[in-house]
């Protein structure tokens, strides 16, 4: 071990590291992608990766609903020059409503040509000025329009306040995210919703006599370019589809933007090679036209790469004329330049050039006066929300665990929990050279502090600081990980002290935590480079690499660094931590057997409660795809057992104190397996304040 050097803070960097480290392990998933793509040359070979890319992204989504009645209903109309606009609610699930408007033409004979058109986010939705624009526009050139509120936008908010007649959320993106990540731990995206929504307004759609079901469009530009290009893949009733101004590849994305909000982000699409070209090509052979502007943040020249990427399968299946590029002398938005270049590309394609790309001027309407409710949203309606779909879902959901009653059943229980974790996690084991590092910190008549820094993996330093007793010793040291930094003042003091006591500490930052962290997820401020705990967090989600799994791979790596280190390489190990820290430390005691003891202070008590509360306290990189379908948070505990474990002071989904009460129902399977155990005396549940003489007390191993 290196004694003289250590990296400091400046050479790790830690607005960058984990940013950047993700970034490199993309790129790799990037060109594994190309060359896959490269190798199709034939139909069959299309054929074949097509259904590997559709296998993947129906996995990533999550399995659709079941398709009910959709109950529409014409609520009002509107009378206009060239067109009338019908009023129209509908569900896309049981009580699940979608307001939308059905542009009818007025100087053209039925049956109409349809166009789907999905806005992008907007407080307002389908009131949006552009958003009214648009469908009037093709009204007037002979197309029927159905226009709806995407969930969370328009009447439909989901955490809509009947008093302040607004959302809990100051924007569409955050109602997205909030909902989006209780979604994660139930094995479907957001997206899944999203896309649905758009299959029955098509449903809708073709029910109705005056619509030409030879000839349906879809367009969408931002958020509605994402359900556009979503959507399209599956459902071939759709003609001919142009998403705008969201295609762009996600090399070129996170060069720019990076990771948007929850519905566009599916889980582990990169690690499988499905990037924004493989949705146009999954269209293929039906026509296609991609919009782009100059001006837009989502960046031009990756609009372009993707369309000649997606061409190649357009050329391999013989209809390369069938996907073009439109691009518009404008900025982000279904502007008038873009909507023209809509015009003439559908004209194109369904017969109708003689009608034009010219643009009358309309009367924009207020958003009232397009209201398909009184109070401005379908809550008056008792509309259920995906907060309450989800609820609904969760409980359906079964892991379908092994019992826990006897000794032999506990142990078949925790084999197979622990593989799920693993899994679900992704977090397997990391070898190398540690690089360990330690340089000498102040030191008082009773604690030596040392700061340590070992590598990971590569391109990943974890730093610590190591507290000795000066003097007698116990024969324990506590690996300890505070979700709010090693240096936290809370972990400073009580580990200062626990080390007065006699007792040593190893307390770690594992990546984007304390020194290599990032501001909160609901912070509307961003660092200087733009890197959020949110898009790191969605980052390492396209990738497979869940960043709670990532981090607990960085705590085994701790125990390596204690292993490794003179002064802790013969002593017992207990892992510990506060708060997010405590999720950390089960996790890790769960798949490595050299901690003999846990310590888990102020920890969740249950995945579940972040699904069955609105509103949580815990950013996207403490949740795990598809968790829920395979444990919670008590099956990890229970793989501790038969070795001492104490949970002090749970926590609920706000990470506020949970009485006894609540939280031993949650926990029951972890209690059962220190029973089958007999030692049910090795697990304790205490509610006391954690201080440093009870610490020192419960690591003595």
């Amino acid at each position: 071990m290196a004694t003289s050097t250590a990296p400091s803070s400046a050479d790790i960097v830690p607005s960058d590291m984990l940013h950047d480290y993700l970034i490199q392990q993309a790129q790799l998933l990037f060109d594994h992608a190309e060359t896959a793509r490269a190798a199709v040359r034939t139909p069959e070979q299309w054929e074949q990766r097509r259904a590997h890319l559709m296998s993947a992204f129906e996995q990533a989504i999550g399995p659709f609903p079941e398709r009910t009645p959709v109950n529409a209903r014409i609520v009002g109309t509107l009378d206009r020059e060239n067109y009338t606009i019908q009023k129209i609610v509908f569900e896309s699930q049981p009580l699940f409503y979608v307001s939308a408007l059905a542009y009818v033409p007025k100087q053209h004979a039925a049956p109409f040509p349809g166009i789907l058109f999905p806005p992008g986010h907007s407080r307002n939705g389908k009131a949006a000025e552009s958003y009214q624009r648009t469908p009037a526009g093709f009204a007037e050139k002979g197309y029927l329009v159905l226009v709806y509120d995407p969930l969370g936008q328009g009447e439909r908010w989901q955490y809509w306040d009947p008093i302040k007649r607004d959302s809990a959320f100051t924007a569409s993106t955050r109602e997205h995210s909030n909902v989006g990540a209780q979604c994660l731990l139930l094995g479907i995206n957001l997206a899944q919703y999203m896309i649905w929504d758009s299959v029955r307004a098509l449903d809708y759609l073709l029910s109705r006599d005056d619509v030409d079901p030879e000839r349906i469009g879809c367009t969408g530009v931002s958020g509605g370019g994402t359900n556009t290009a979503y959507y399209v893949p599956f459902d071939d009733r759709v003609t001919a589809a142009m998403p705008t101004c969201y295609i762009a590849g996600f090399p070129a994305l996170l060069d720019s933007v990076g990771p948007q909000d929850a519905e566009q982000n599916l889980f582990g699409q990169l690690a499988v090679g499905l990037d924004h070209e493989d949705y146009l090509a999954l269209v293929a052979p039906r026509p296609l036209c991609v919009g782009a502007a100059t001006g837009d943040y989502f960046p031009l020249a990756g609009a372009r790469r993707c369309v000649e990427s997606a061409k190649r399968v357009y050329e391999v299946l013989n209809v390369p004329d069938k996907l073009t590029l439109a691009v518009a002398e404008q900025g982000h938005g279904y502007n008038l330049p873009m909507r023209q270049a809509a015009y003439e590309w559908f004209n194109g394609e369904f017969d109708k050039k003689e009608e034009g790309n010219n643009e009358t001027e309309i009367a924009v309407e207020p958003d009232e006066t397009l209201w398909c409710t009184e109070s401005g949203n379908v809550h008056e309606l008792g509309s259920e929300t995906v907060y309450t779909l989800n609820c609904k879902l969760l409980e359906e959901i079964d892991p379908a665990l092994p019992p826990v009653g006897s000794e032999n059943e506990v142990a078949l229980y925790q084999q197979a929990v622990r593989e799920r974790v693993r899994r679900v996690l992704s977090a397997f084991p990391l070898a190398g050279d540690l690089g360990l590092t330690s340089i000498a910190l102040d030191a008082s008549d009773h604690v030596r502090r040392e700061r340590i820094v070992f590598e990971s993996e590569p391109g990943i330093l974890v730093p610590g600081v190591l507290r000795r007793p000066v003097g007698a010793e116990e024969n324990s040291v506590l690996l300890w990980i505070d979700d709010a930094g090693k240096d936290s003042e809370r972990s400073e003091v009580l580990l200062d002290a626990l080390a007065v006591r006699g007792v040593a500490s190893l307390t770690v930052d594992p990546r984007g935590m304390g020194e290599t962290g990032y501001p909160a997820a609901d912070n509307p401020q961003t660092s200087d480079n733009g890197h959020t705990s949110h898009k790191v967090a969605y980052l390492g989600f396209l990738q497979a690499r869940p960043l709670l799994g990532m981090r607990v791979q960085d705590v085994l790596r701790g125990l390596d660094a204690l292993a490794s280190h003179p002064a802790t390489a013969a002593k017992h190990i207990v892992l510990g931590g506060r708060g997010g820290g405590a999720l950390l430390a089960l996790f890790a005691a769960a798949l490595d057997q050299r901690a003999e003891g846990v310590i888990a202070h102020e920890c969740l008590g249950s995945y579940r409660w972040l699904v069955e509360n609105e509103f949580y306290a815990y950013d996207a990189s403490w949740f795990l795809f598809g968790a829920l379908r395979e444990f919670d948070i008590c099956d990890v505990a229970a793989l501790i057992a038969p070795r001492k474990l104490v949970v002090w002071t749970p926590h609920n989904h706000r990470r506020e104190p949970v009485g006894m009460a609540t939280f031993l129902p949650s926990f029951e399977r972890a209690t059962a397996a220190y029973r089958a155990y007999a030692s049910p005396q090795a697990l304790q549940y205490r509610q006391d304040i954690l201080t440093s003489e009870r610490l020192a007390r419960e690591l003595a191993v």
